[in-house]
């Protein structure tokens, strides 16, 4: 009997992957500024938590889209589960709850580095679907020519980016949709062409904007004639570039921000317990969904705050510009906007 080949699958090029960043960065700023491996901490930086661990098969590295699994937890990547060796679950090993569990302790392992659908060339990803030249990314979905990506979806040519969706030739940008040649945006939608910009809708050709709707060629909110604001562009995307290439990082529009910020903004800044009760939709929701999942309910949702929050984004409570109490989750690139 003849088993089926299996499928060649050729080695990863990086070099396609660094290609693109090159080509995007000459858009960006208009001329290069070297490599993207020297460029890769910096990208990191964007980052949603993501684990890389050892196969306890082949020792070979193991991406993983999350941060909490047990230390002690065994891996492998998809190729080697047919390796592995269960242990039989005998009648005493279901007789009770604290039974299964230690039975099935016993046989976990975890898998990462998954990918579904057709992707190419395509090298420590994990939950990646449909992707071409992607490096280094994790729940990435449609994406064409990216790395160090983070819940990005229908989007190409995109370095350093967290949960962005439909955003093309941009880098180190964090939550919108509908955006095209971006740098250090955030939150920005529907929106092309921005620079050093947060909380922006409807605009084009911006350089450090700010809660902007409908604006063109606007540098520091103040708009321009086209030709004085292509001019100044110029000038002030290749300051970028030549800072780029120098350092391998620019600063941050969280870096920008705290410049200007006072100390006293980040007194008494914690990770945040909600005391205060659930909305009543909230408490409803929770209730039906132990109804369902376990059969009965088992007391109201704050009794289980610390518990759900392990598998949380942690929310700090902080204090704001005019001394009032708001809130920010811990997000990558935004979280140190005093």
């Amino acid at each position: 009997m003849c088993l089926p080949k299996k499928a060649f699958v050729p080695p990863f090029n990086y070099e396609s992957v660094d290609a693109a960043f090159q080509s995007l960065c000459k858009i960006l700023f208009g001329e290069p500024v070297g490599s993207m491996k020297g460029f890769e901490p910096y990208l990191k930086e964007a980052m949603l938590p993501y684990m890389i661990v050892k196969s306890s098969v082949s020792g070979k590295d193991v991406y993983l889209s999350n941060h909490m699994y047990p230390k002690a937890a065994l891996f492998v990547a998809p190729d080697e589960a047919g390796k592995l060796k269960s242990k039989p679950v005998g009648i005493n090993d279901i007789k009770d709850i604290d039974s299964l569990f230690r039975a099935a302790s016993e046989n976990m392992v975890y898998c990462g580095n998954k990918v579904f659908g057709k992707n190419v060339n395509v090298e420590l990803v994990d939950n990646a679907l449909n992707c071409i030249d992607v490096y280094f990314s994790h729940n990435v979905r449609n994406v064409k020519r990216g790395a160090f990506l983070s819940y990005v979806r229908e989007s190409e040519y995109v370095f350093g980016i967290p949960a962005f969706p439909k955003i093309n030739y941009s880098m180190r940008c964090h939550e919108g949709i509908n955006a095209n040649r971006m740098f250090e945006a955030f939150y920005t939608t529907h929106s092309s062409d921005m620079y050093y910009s947060f909380n922006c809708t409807n605009c084009t050709e911006v350089i450090f904007g700010f809660n902007l709707r409908g604006k063109r060629h606007v540098i520091g909110n103040l708009e321009l004639a086209p030709e004085k604001y292509l001019q100044l562009k110029k000038k002030l995307t290749g300051e970028l570039a030549s800072m780029l290439e120098k350092g391998k990082r620019a600063p941050s529009i969280s870096e920008v921000t705290r410049l200007g910020a006072g100390k006293s903004l980040e007194e008494g800044e914690a990770v945040f317990i909600p005391t205060l009760p659930a909305p009543a939709g909230v408490e409803k929701a929770f209730s039906e969904t132990m109804k369902i999942v376990l059969g009965s309910e088992h007391g109201k949702i704050s009794g289980y705050v610390p518990w759900l929050q392990k598998s949380a984004l942690p929310v700090k409570k902080v204090k704001g510009k005019f001394g009032s109490r708001t809130f920010k989750p811990d997000l990558p690139l935004v979280r140190g906007i005093p």
